[in-house]
C-alpha cells in the first residue's frame, strides 16, 4: 500500500478529494456544497443541504459528561426494535 496521501481537485464534480494512505477519505464538494467523511469501517459523517447525516452499520454513541440537549423546532422520532428510555 502507498504511504502517500493523495489530494486532487475532481473538476467534474467541483470537489476536493483527500485520501489517506490507508483510505481515509474527506469530500469537499462546491458543486453539492457539502463535506462528507468517510473511514475504512464505512461509517460517513456528512454535512449537505439537508442537514448533517451519521451513518455506521454497527453503533453510533453519544456521551456526555454532565448535559445532553437534543432540541428540535419540528418532529422527534425514535425508531428500534427495542427503544429504552431511562
Amino acid at each position: 500500500m502507498s504511504e502517500t496521501l493523495h489530494m486532487h481537485y475532481d473538476t467534474e464534480n467541483e470537489a476536493l478529494v483527500l485520501t489517506t494512505p490507508k483510505g481515509l477519505r474527506i469530500v469537499l464538494s462546491d458543486k453539492d456544497q457539502s463535506i462528507c467523511l468517510k473511514d475504512l469501517h464505512h461509517n460517513t459523517l456528512t454535512m449537505n443541504h439537508e442537514g448533517i447525516a451519521l451513518h455506521s452499520p454497527l453503533k453510533i454513541s453519544i456521551n456526555a459528561g454532565a448535559e445532553l440537549a437534543l432540541k428540535a423546532s419540528g418532529q422527534v422520532t425514535i425508531n428500534g426494535a427495542m427503544v429504552m428510555i431511562n
